[in-house]
Formats: C-alpha cells, sequence, structure tokens
C-alpha cells in the first residue's frame, strides 16, 4: 500500500505531514507515536472519514477501515448500525453471527443499555465494541 505526501492543517497549524509512505501488503503495521502525535488523523485520512489538506484521496485501490476509540451507536438496530457502512444484510448478518451479537439483531442499541451497574456495563460496553467492529468491517465491502 503506497500513499500520496499529505499535510493537515488546523487553524492554520499543521498537525500531520507525511511524505510519500509504503507499506507492505500483506505484512501487520502498527503506527505508534506519543498523544497528539497524529496517529488517529491520519488513520481517519486513509479511511476517508477526513480529507487531507490536498483534498484529494492518498490511497487508490484499497479500502481501510477505521474503528474510534469510543463509540457511539445510532438510535436504531444493531444490524441497522452495521449497515450504515454497507448495503449487505447477509454480510451484516455473518459478522454479527461472528461477533457473538446476532441475537440483537432486531433491538436497538438503546433498548439493551444497562441500569449503569458494574457487573452489566463492560457486557453493555462490550456490545457497542462488536456492533462498531461490525460496521468497520463492512465498511470494507
Amino acid at each position: 500500500m503506497k500513499t500520496t505526501a499529505f499535510t493537515k492543517t488546523y487553524n492554520r497549524r499543521v498537525v500531520l505531514y507525511l511524505p510519500e509512505l509504503e507499506l507492505p501488503k500483506g505484512k501487520i503495521t502498527a503506527i505508534i507515536g506519543p498523544n497528539g502525535s497524529g496517529k488517529s488523523t491520519f488513520a481517519k485520512i486513509l479511511a476517508g472519514i477526513e480529507r487531507s489538506d490536498e483534498k484529494k484521496p492518498i490511497l487508490s485501490g484499497v479500502k481501510v477501515g477505521y474503528l474510534p476509540q469510543k463509540s457511539f451507536p445510532f438510535r436504531m438496530s444493531t444490524e441497522k448500525n452495521i449497515l450504515q457502512n454497507g448495503n449487505d444484510p447477509a454480510r451484516a448478518r455473518e459478522l454479527m453471527h461472528a461477533l457473538g451479537i446476532e441475537a440483537l439483531a432486531g433491538q436497538s442499541m438503546v433498548t439493551f443499555s444497562p441500569s449503569w451497574t458494574v457487573t452489566t456495563e463492560p457486557l453493555w460496553a462490550g456490545i457497542v465494541r462488536s456492533d462498531a467492529l461490525a460496521s468497520a468491517l463492512e465498511a470494507l465491502r
């Protein structure tokens, strides 16, 4: 995977500059750095969620999914949350099955949120993360 050089600025301050970058095919690559160094901005630009200052894609022929640290589901069913990033109900069901959340397909993400007790909150957070992961994977299709 090869990117073109790009820059990202916020309020006239350059927050990220990357020269042309080539990542090895078939390998896992970690992007590491201190807080505020541009890791999330880089991932969002790769996934097309944000644009570089050059206003053009930095990749071609490659799809990149993005899973933020915190996910907030829409007030719709688990399946519809996943389908926000695609239009393949069979694939959405396959992803829900793989992540163990298929029983929640028709339920709204807000109807099974817990009463915020210590024992159930991690379970709900895990469901939200699974839903977000399935949505990111659906975007890669």
